[in-house]
């Protein structure tokens, strides 16, 4: 079975036994437990805090004779500031200074306050977030994703309603027509607000590398959505004739490099692949939309990429990782615009790298490029803190723009706030890069209507996912099955557990 990409959001998926407190890393097969990474940014800090002058007396015996003499002194008291715990997976390197750098600035600004970073990789951030919320404690700001069900969490009362913090605070950049509402209001469960976005993913972008193409002598597509070349040169045909150019073999079979790889992921969704437009589950939540011909269509197509064309690496030409794209043998990598920030990280000066927008099928609408969608992660207010004022203070810093400047320079996220728009975003990205290609996806997104976002209108889309259809399209990829049979023999249990998930929904939003 083919081993699934480890992205930014490390793919943490909760089951229904997770929901009891088990965690999952979002990894397929038996691969090895991964290690849990515990960092942890302790802070002691003290104030020194002056009190009123006061006038005391004291007795003293003066020649035999006790005398009352009174004296002026300054009482001062040491005090600790509120401490405000921090939580995300965020243990590497390029993490960990990430979240040290926003906590440094909040600090400037607040040195009221302290942030303590206690952060942890792995499996075991789910585990030991649940745990503590259970217990009702945990941090006091965490991280989760669409993967770990945020409906469960609003379900069991762990997340503070914001509403109320927001409407005390009426200068904030909540009331400013700085923020992207829509997307933020994306978030409301019962219409009220309990999270609130982190800056923006747009997962929907290919990760190119520019030196395989410039030796095969083609032009990579760094085109502009909307652009007369885009429309030009890049359909999905013409993408798989330039994925079979750029994938080379040896006279003996043995491959030297691979066009793209073949993929079909949750993140990635189905209007990328579906000349339909539709998703897998329908609007509503009630309905499995996978036997639809024009979907059925687009992922036997996606699968024959590999299959038929053998433009993509079997998972046998996986191991190890010898196709990986940081290796420079993989010329197009289903990903994301956060590329840009990971690329001079993982890749650095092996190649010549950078992001491309993603095929359209022949007759798309322009100016509703094909997979335009919203997708991130949240910031949660743990609703029982021990510390309320001064998490709010942090949060409210932390989801704003000051928050999120450090973010959006990185292009680790497109900001949610038009003042971070260019030449913020993407501000420490070297030059030549395709950063307008985030802006492009970004306003794109929200002329398509997909800011629908799916994991909030039924808690059982992810758990759907993995433990049925995502199977079953591993049996398509390898060719075990046709897309349709494969499509046909999910859909009456897809369809049970979305129903499963509405009854859910309708007993919980009372």
């Amino acid at each position: 079975m083919e081993k699934r990409k480890i992205t930014r959001r490390d793919f943490l998926r909760v089951s229904s036994a997770a929901a009891a407190g088990a965690a999952l890393l979002g990894a397929c097969g038996t691969t090895p437990t991964p290690q849990v990474i515990e960092k942890v940014v302790e802070k002691e800090v003290t104030k020194i805090v002056a009190g009123t002058p006061q006038i005391v007396k004291e007795t003293v015996v003066v020649a035999g004779t006790p005398q009352i003499i009174e004296k002026t002194v300054v009482v001062t008291q040491v005090s600790r500031p509120p401490e405000v715990v921090w939580t995300s997976w965020a243990t590497d390197t390029f993490g960990m200074f990430r979240c040290e750098e926003q906590a440094a600035l909040f600090e400037k600004k607040h040195p009221d306050i302290v942030v303590q970073i206690r952060n942890i990789g792995g499996s075991g951030y789910l585990e030991s977030l649940l745990t503590g919320l259970a217990a009702g404690a945990g941090p006091d700001v965490f991280r989760i994703c669409p993967d770990a069900n945020p409906l469960k969490f609003w379900a069991d009362g762990q997340l503070e309603q914001l509403d109320p913090w927001f409407e005390k605070q009426k200068d904030s950049y909540f009331w400013t027509d700085d923020i992207r509402k829509d997307v933020v209001d994306v978030c409301r469960f019962a219409n009220k607000l309990y999270l609130m976005p982190m800056v923006d993913g747009m997962d929907c972008a290919l990760a190119i590398n520019k030196t395989l193409f410039k030796e095969a002598g083609l032009e990579p597509p760094t085109w502009p959505y909307k652009s007369k070349d885009y429309m030009d040169k890049w359909s999905y045909p013409q993408y798989l004739e330039v994925a079979k150019a750029l994938t080379k073999t040896k006279s003996d079979g043995t491959p030297i490099q691979f066009g793209t790889q073949a993929e079909l992921t949750y993140w990635l969704r189905a209007p990328i692949y579906s000349k339909s437009r539709l998703f897998w589950m329908s609007r509503d939540g009630n309905e499995f939309l996978g036997t639809k011909p024009d979907i059925v269509d687009a992922i036997q197509w996606h699968a024959d990429v590999r299959l038929q064309h053998h433009a993509a690496p079997t998972p046998e030409q996986t191991t190890g990782g010898a196709f990986d794209y940081t290796q420079g043998r993989l010329a197009m990598e289903w990903s994301g615009t956060f590329q840009l920030c990971y690329g001079q990280k993982n890749v650095g000066d092996r190649f010549d790298w950078d992001v491309a927008p993603l095929p359209y099928w022949p007759g798309a609408d322009p100016d509703n490029p094909e997979g335009a969608f919203h997708d991130f992660c949240f910031w949660c207010f743990n609703h029982n803190s021990k510390v309320k004022d001064a998490t709010w203070t942090f949060y409210h810093w932390l989801c704003g723009p000051e928050g999120q400047r450090v973010e959006a320079e990185l292009a680790w996220g497109y900001p949610l706030y038009r003042s971070l728009n260019p030449p913020v975003y993407g501000k420490r990205i070297p030059q030549g890069k395709n950063v307008q290609l985030s802006l492009d996806l970004y306003e794109a997104a929200s002329t398509t209507g997909s800011n629908w976002y799916p994991w909030f209108v039924n808690p059982n889309a992810m758990k759907a996912w993995d433990e049925i259809l995502s199977p079953a399209l591993d049996e398509v990829l390898v060719g075990t099955k046709t897309a349709k049979d494969a499509m046909a023999g999910v859909a009456s249990q897809m369809d049970k557990s979305f129903k499963e998930g509405m009854q859910w929904m309708a007993e919980h939003a009372k």
